[in-house]
């Protein structure tokens, strides 16, 4: 998989999210307007990759030292990464910190990004991080489960996530005065069936994301998507 690793705050990404609402007609479709977040989301978090250097990530599933292999693997496909011994760096990558550590430091199902190079086909890692899994994704609330703190989602295939919101989720609302949009924190009863959603979350295994705890989640309440199809 070919992803752009995250080492900024999610909550700069959504500041300048602010900037991009603020800017937008009004007569763009509910749809069209969480795609645009999404986009800026990643927009931002790909900026942060140096364009002259390629990138391979994925979760561990084995290492060879003799033969100097990793093996990663997402979404049941499987990565192949070569390293020289010599050469490579490895860091732990915690929050603002970074941690150099080794390869014997490596765990089955870590998260791995790798910076190096695709040589003859081959992919040949010079910098290796270990951090969280993190996911950007979006969905429309179909139920809210008041007693779990927790509410149903679906996105536009019609996979459903239970999303799970704990003391340390950062909530947050758009809203919109005079024609420009701006967000707001938010508490777990300001989400209502039909609202959409676009929440950050970390997984330390991709094959099990049908629930989820998020670390952050947008709201775009169900009146304002009316107020934009209405005005389209």
């Amino acid at each position: 998989m070919r992803f752009k690793f995250i080492l900024i705050p999610f909550i700069l990404i959504i500041s300048f999210t602010v900037v991009v609402l603020a800017q937008t007609d009004s007569a763009v479709t509910e749809d069209k307007k969480v795609e645009e977040i999404k986009q800026r989301i990643s927009s931002q978090i790909n900026s942060n990759i140096a364009s002259a250097i390629d990138v391979e990530s994925g979760f561990l599933s084995s290492v060879n030292q003799d033969s100097n292999k990793f093996e990663l693997n997402y979404n049941n496909k499987k990565i192949f990464i070569n390293y020289d011994s010599e050469l490579l760096k490895v860091f732990d990558v915690s929050g603002s910190k970074t941690t150099e550590i080794s390869v014997s430091d490596l765990n089955e199902k870590d998260y791995l990004v790798g910076l190096g190079n695709n040589i003859d086909n081959e992919f040949h890692v010079l910098n290796l991080y270990r951090q969280d899994f993190q996911n950007i994704a979006s969905g429309t609330v179909m139920e809210v489960r008041k007693d779990d703190s927790a509410f149903l989602a679906i996105d536009e295939l019609g996979n459903q996530t239970v999303v799970e919101i704990d003391r340390g989720t950062d909530l947050q609302i758009i809203s919109e005065d005079k024609d420009e949009f701006s967000f707001q924190k938010a508490v777990f009863g300001k989400i209502k069936e039909n609202d959409r959603v676009v929440y950050r979350f970390i997984a330390s295994d991709s094959a099990h994301l049908d629930n989820i705890s998020a670390e952050e989640v947008i709201i775009i309440p169900q009146e304002l998507l009316e107020q934009l199809h209405v005005n389209k």
